[in-house]
This record gives structure tokens, C-alpha cells and sequence, in this order.
């Protein structure tokens, strides 16, 4: 398969990037809805979780949405790098997340982690899609984004189930 590249020139230097497909950019836009998504659901749990396990995951979940935002970020100037304009509301990222609308209501700790883990599934699924594609094209930038993305999601996930006492074999 021939591969595509886009060619510019900034002062001296000549950079090659392959060129994304519009369904590969279309994913990305969702995976990035879906991060903030993420983020967001995260930071409600951080906010009201009770009982014995409050400070640990009270902690934890911090660490999350500070890491989702990460997520957002990497994703959002994946975008850029190939010349696309990234905007993202709320609203569009309620619509456009695999995840739907990040309203969830509960202070049940182990009902906020097996959300989790559903919600770090559910991402891993579209990176693996977004991989495929950028793979197939020779974009081995958003493949290795993909992949990093991806790393941390199943690492989060066993530490996750890990904590419910469980063996890490999220379905979707």
C-alpha cells in the first residue's frame, strides 16, 4: 500500500508526516470527547466519594483525571500536528464520547471503579481502531500514540481491578 505524506517546510528543516485519513481524524476527535469524558466523570467521583476507601481513591481519582487531561492533550495535538483545527465543547464531547454523557450519581466506591474500568475498556477499543488505521496508512506516530495511550489504560485497569479483588478481564 502506498503511503501518504504530507511535506512543509519550517525555516531550514523539511518534516514528513503521513497524512490521516478522515475517518482516522473523526476517531481521534471522538477518542479526545471521549478522554474528557473521562476526565470528567473522574473529577465527579473524586468529588463525592465516601466511606472507608475516601482517601485512597479520593487520591487516586485525582491522579486520573489529571492523567485524562494528559490523555486530551496528547490527542488534541495529534490533531494540530496534522493541520486539523481542534475545537471541543462540553456539549461535543457528551455527544461525540463512546461514553455518552459522563453524568454518573453514586457515592458506591466499588461502583465508581467497575465504571472505570468500563470507561478505560471502551477507550482502549477505539485506540486499537485508530491504531489499526494509522498503522495500515504507515502513521506510525498516531500508532505509537495509540499504543502509549493504550499502555496506561491497562494498567489502570488492573490497578482498578486489583483494588476490587479481581482478576483484570474487563468485557465490553
Amino acid at each position: 500500500m502506498s503511503k501518504k505524506f504530507i511535506i512543509f517546510a519550517s525555516d531550514t528543516k523539511l518534516y514528513g508526516m503521513a497524512q490521516l485519513t478522515s475517518s482516522t481524524v473523526q476517531k481521534i476527535r471522538v477518542l479526545l470527547a471521549s478522554w474528557t469524558s473521562v476526565r470528567q466523570k473522574t473529577h465527579v467521583f473524586h468529588w463525592n466519594i465516601t466511606g472507608s476507601s475516601f482517601n485512597e481513591l479520593h487520591k487516586y481519582f485525582e491522579e486520573l483525571y489529571d492523567e485524562a487531561v494528559n490523555s486530551m492533550d496528547s490527542c488534541a495535538e495529534r490533531l494540530r500536528q496534522v493541520g486539523v483545527f481542534v475545537e471541543m465543547s462540553l456539549k461535543d464531547a457528551a455527544e461525540l464520547s463512546v461514553l455518552g454523557d459522563a453524568g454518573f450519581s453514586t457515592t458506591d466506591d466499588r461502583e465508581m471503579v467497575i465504571d472505570l474500568i468500563r470507561s478505560y475498556a471502551q477507550l482502549t477499543a477505539l485506540q486499537n481502531e485508530i491504531y489499526s488505521e494509522a498503522d495500515e496508512v504507515g502513521d506510525y506516530v498516531t500508532a505509537d500514540l495509540m499504543t502509549q495511550l493504550s499502555k496506561t489504560n491497562e494498567l489502570r485497569s488492573w490497578f482498578l481491578s486489583s483494588w476490587l479483588g479481581e482478576q483484570n478481564q474487563t468485557q465490553l
